[in-house]
């Protein structure tokens, strides 16, 4: 699901650090704002959470399982 805006930001999962320290907050804002499209875009509350839980990026920290990362 964050795969494309991933790729926009040049953000690779196989690179420790991800983004630069300079483009930290714009990378956190756009993919904020890919969440928040995709949840709104759920056609029910079941997707919405599902999405929610599998989102790859939560609290700063890649996920990859429908787990949140905590």
């Amino acid at each position: 699901m964050g795969n494309e805006v991933l790729e926009e930001l040049g953000i690779s999962l196989d690179v420790e650090g991800f983004v630069s320290v300079g483009n930290y907050e714009q990378a956190k804002c756009r993919i904020e704002e890919a969440r928040q499209a995709t949840l709104d875009a759920a056609p029910s509350l079941e997707e919405r959470d599902r999405i929610a839980k599998a989102w790859p990026l939560q609290d700063g920290k890649i996920c990859l399982t429908a787990e949140p990362c905590c």
